[in-house]
């Protein structure tokens, strides 16, 4: 058993062959006509995987293994629900970009919550959507040709552009948050907290947002100090 079977208790589950066993499922499920349930989720951030393909490299074996593991066994006929726990707003290069420009993006952290096909809840935390690794590749040379490519290593790309409205949009598709119990976290050399308010954080322009994080109190004294400001 590796290391990292071992931290996460998983050596048993393969998610593609998945078939109840225990003594809590006698009599309930014959194993033999045991059929994978399918809950529906919609479209779910996969693109490390997908880098993995297009560049024709092997899926490591544990990627993403918690959601695979969460789907195979998530009955559709209990509720099953997204919650947004977190939306970070940063600067980040955009790749695609001739000049490799700093652009504002968000990327959020959703827990997934359903039921096997007995009622037990089973739940993914930390799902994270608007980022991913890309894979870095460069040619093989030999006798001054390409002969082939080789991965030469990873970098974390982001796809979701910041404005007010992609957050509204993620929030709105929420199933058991709002924005006033979502964190909402500003990232950068000089910041990164997750105090700020939903106003602060879909109205400021990014340097307003590091500015008020090292003033005395952080966001969360901002309004008081400002009001205290006005009339002193």
């Amino acid at each position: 058993m590796s290391e990292l079977e071992q931290e996460h208790n998983i050596s048993s589950v393969n998610v593609d062959d998945f078939v109840p066993s225990g003594p809590e499922y006698k009599n309930l499920v014959n194993r033999k006509k045991y059929k994978k349930p399918q809950v529906k989720i919609g479209q779910w951030n996969q693109r490390t995987a997908q880098s993995y393909k297009e560049n024709g490299l092997p899926v490591p074996q544990f990627l993403d293994w918690e959601e695979k593991w969460f789907l195979s066994v998530a009955d559709p006929k209990y509720p099953f629900e997204k919650v947004v726990t977190k939306i970070v707003r940063l600067r980040a290069i955009d790749y695609d970009s001739p000049k490799k420009e700093l652009r504002e993006y968000i990327y959020y952290y959703e827990d997934w919550h359903g039921q096997d096909f007995i009622g037990r809840r089973i739940d993914v935390g930390d799902h994270l959507e608007g980022s991913y690794k890309e894979q870095i590749m460069e040619g093989v040379i030999y006798n001054d040709q390409t002969i082939g490519q080789k991965r030469t290593g990873e970098r974390v790309r982001y796809y979701i552009p910041f404005s007010k409205k992609a957050v509204d949009d993620i929030i709105a598709k929420s199933g058991g948050s709002n924005k006033d119990t979502i964190l909402y976290c500003v990232k950068g050399p000089r910041v990164r907290n997750s105090e700020y308010s939903y106003d602060q954080f879909v109205n400021m322009n990014f340097d307003d947002l590091v500015d008020i994080n090292e003033k005395q109190g952080g966001p969360t004294r901002y309004p008081y100090n400002k009001t205290k400001q006005q009339y002193s």
